[in-house]
């Protein structure tokens, strides 16, 4: 009877693991009797065979394309190792004179690509960057955009080269983990935990890459468990986290309920995944394709919200576990062409995903064009009915200067006349909040609407010297007023009053109504999109501004709308007074040197409708769905077609 040998036997005759073995049969690879449950015998034939596959001879001199195994073993180019994809050694042809490593690591690939397409996305309008606490860290965002890229291909090069250029495949190891942790950290300043929990583990899992030697499909297992299992850790940890909330919103649970859900499930992913991955390849397979449609699900949420840097970066870890088990296949097929195919295959992801960030990138540059151009037209619309409203006022303030009553009456405090003369200007405009009369020693002598006056004294104001000494119509800036008990932030126009023979008799002024102005211009602004307008004085104190406690403070010192004083006009980036980035349009108010300003958070102009959003999204995340069919089409073709195994053993 012939002889036959055990899985341990085999594998270590083989030098391979036992788990290899296992795999080989049960891919049909090796022929073997069961012999009992989880228990083979192969035949003496089969190691035969096995052994004439992998004996080794020696290499004649490569010419160019040929095949050349990276460890000595002599192979022919249409012939299917045993090798398993977890103990893969990678071949390379010769190219142009030097040595090209044929082929893909897949988690080089898959931090490569990830690190390529998030270091680009945030060249997109992204929510975060409205967030007041991300503001300080701010700077270091082109720095992290450029480690992300850099490095990034960095990988994917040395990739190809990894025969000459170990070294280097080692430092671009360590950039991308200090890119990456730029990130978490960024997050972190942000309270932005989900976004910890995952940057961080990848962190984790690229250091550990660095000082360890651990296989690439483990290592993307890896991550993929400690994603699983920072789920539920956030959801218990971070309940008032933004998209935590957002997402038991949407399961209608709280956010503990929602985490004992998810440890359940991720407990049953982490159980399945490394079962499928040591015993079971369907389950792996099974694994693999649950998560990739868990993680392209995540990608098109944070799309929708316009987390644009995550959502590729799931949609790279999607594409990534879809394609795990034809990689595991194709990495073990010595054929040059299995292996251009799976180079291929990362390139093709790599070209969709970057014409997914030129869609939006294109997307959002003609929002913000066409935003543009909008609001300049909405602020010169604004200048212009203020600049009216203000010279109405001075229109009604001049004429009421030249009337002899009513300079009769201020130079003989005649109070009805004073009253009645105050309550036809009063009703003539809707600008004016109220009317002062000054004597000649600057004397406070009416208020109309009627009132009481905290000092009578206010010789010392601008409106008063100002008319007094220049004898023209003057507009102040904003100031604090002591007439009526109320220290309201106020503007007023004055003009000087004089009788006949140009005796000087006092000064009348015209507090504007600033809050029924502000009303009128607000409604230029789109408030629905976050829209409001803004106007300065000559010193940057706020005028007029939607939130009331701003009025009579100063803007910010690096507020564009501050351009408008210096009498120039355009659109530029900047923070609002909370710290949300907004484009900023401004003009100016001449000639009183004011400006006026209309500001619109990026937020806003670049929050899509939810139909547009969901057609963007759900477009880009089809075209990866017939890629990757297609992707596997091609596979199955060459790879899978009866007979067309590659010489599997």
């Amino acid at each position: 009877m012939a002889a036959t040998y055990t899985v341990k036997q085999v594998a270590e005759i083989l030098s391979y693991s036992t788990n290899s073995i296992y795999t080989f049969l049960k891919a049909k690879r090796i022929k073997g009797v069961r012999v009992g449950k989880g228990r083979f015998r192969i035949p003496q034939s089969e190691l035969n065979r096995l052994l004439l596959i992998t004996k080794r001879t020696t290499p004649a001199a490569p010419q160019n394309g040929e095949i050349i195994p990276v460890s000595g073993t002599a192979m022919t180019p249409g012939d299917m190792g045993i090798i398993d994809s977890r103990e893969y050694i990678p071949f390379s042809v010769r190219l142009l004179g030097r040595v090209h490593i044929v082929t893909a690591n897949i988690f080089d690939w898959f931090i490569g690509i990830a690190a390529i397409v998030s270091g680009l996305a945030l060249f997109l309008f992204n929510q975060s960057f409205n967030i007041t606490n991300v503001i300080s860290v701010m700077p270091l965002l082109p720095a992290i955009r450029i480690l992300l890229v850099g490095g990034g291909m960095g990988i994917l090069l040395t990739n190809f080269f990894y025969d000459s250029h170990r070294v280097w495949h080692r430092i671009f190891h360590g950039v991308l983990a200090l890119a990456v942790l730029g990130m978490t950290i960024l997050l972190f300043q942000s309270f932005d935990i989900d976004g910890v929990g995952i940057y961080g583990t990848l962190t984790l899992v690229i250091g550990l890459m660095i000082f360890f030697h651990i296989d690439r499909v483990t290592a993307f297992v890896l991550y993929l468990t400690l994603l699983a299992l920072v789920a539920p850790l956030v959801a218990f940890t971070a309940p008032a986290d933004f998209h935590v909330m957002a997402l038991a919103a949407a399961l209608h649970m709280t956010p503990f309920i929602m985490g004992i859900g998810l440890s359940v499930v991720s407990t049953g992913f982490i159980y399945f995944i490394w079962r499928g991955y040591w015993r079971d390849k369907k389950l792996f397979w099974m694994c693999s394709y649950v998560g990739a449609f868990v993680f392209f699900s995540m990608g098109f949420w944070y799309a929708q919200n316009e987390y644009w840097s995550r959502a590729f970066y799931f949609l790279v870890i999607g594409l990534t576990s879809m394609y795990l088990p034809s990689w595991e296949d194709l990495s073990v097929i010595k054929n040059k062409k299995a292996h251009t195919l799976a180079v291929g295959i990362f390139g093709s992801i790599l070209a969709l995903l970057l014409v997914g960030i030129t869609v939006v990138y294109v997307t959002q540059l003609n929002v913000i064009t066409t935003v543009k151009k909008e609001n300049t037209q909405k602020v010169d619309f604004a200048r212009t009915e203020m600049e009216t409203d203000i010279s109405n006022v001075k229109s009604t303030i001049t004429t009421a200067a030249i009337n002899p009553d009513l300079i009769r009456a201020t130079a003989y405090p005649d109070i009805p006349t004073l009253t009645n003369l105050s309550r036809i200007m009063f009703d003539s405009s809707d600008s004016i909040r109220s009317l002062i009369f000054l004597d000649r020693n600057g004397q406070a002598i009416f208020l109309y609407p009627l009132g009481p006056f905290d000092e009578v004294d206010l010789s010392y104001r601008d409106y008063f010297i100002q008319a007094r000494d220049t004898e023209k119509i003057y507009t102040s800036d904003i100031f604090e007023a002591f007439v009526d008990n109320s220290h309201r932030k106020v503007v007023t126009i004055s003009a000087p009053l004089y009788t006949p023979d140009k005796q000087f008799v006092g000064v009348i002024a015209a507090s504007l109504n600033l809050d029924a102005i502000s009303a009128r211009l607000q409604k230029i602004a789109a408030v629905d999109r976050g829209e409001y307008i803004v106007v300065l004085d000559s010193n940057g104190k706020r005028i007029m501004h939607p939130t009331a406690s701003l009025i009579g403070t100063d803007t910010e010192p690096d507020d564009p709308a501050l351009l408008g004083i210096q009498g120039k006009q355009g659109t530029a980036e900047g923070d609002t007074y909370n710290g949300i980035h907004a484009l900023i349009s401004y003009n100016t108010v001449a000639p009183l040197h004011w400006a006026i300003a209309l500001k619109a958070p990026f937020n806003q102009i670049y929050e899509l409708s939810n139909t547009a959003n969901l057609l963007v999204a759900g477009l880009l995340i089809g075209c990866i769905f017939i890629a990757v069919f297609i992707f596997q089409l091609a596979y199955m073709y060459r790879y899978k077609a009866p007979g067309n195994n590659g010489g599997s053993p």
